[in-house]
């Protein structure tokens, strides 16, 4: 009812719920990992992946990147 008030409000919540879908499968799928390792290790790529979708950003452009800048960084 609150989006009779407030017109900018939406009246449903389809986009948040599509947002949370990719996680929420990937969270079944983490049961078949084989091990918790695998599991915390797919779960790291999965967040990886997930956030560059979130800022937009290529994930495959961005690890190359990175690559490239390690030889040139002091430990």
């Amino acid at each position: 009812m609150i989006y009779c008030n407030y017109p900018y409000a939406a009246i449903d919540n389809n986009p948040v719920e599509r947002s949370r879908r990719p996680m929420v499968i990937g969270c079944k799928n983490y049961l078949f990992c084989g091990s918790g390792l695998g599991a915390q290790l797919a779960a790291c790529y999965y967040t990886f992946f997930i956030t560059c979708r979130m800022h937009q950003i290529n994930p495959k452009e961005w690890i190359e990147d990175v690559f490239n800048r390690l030889g040139e960084m002091k430990p």
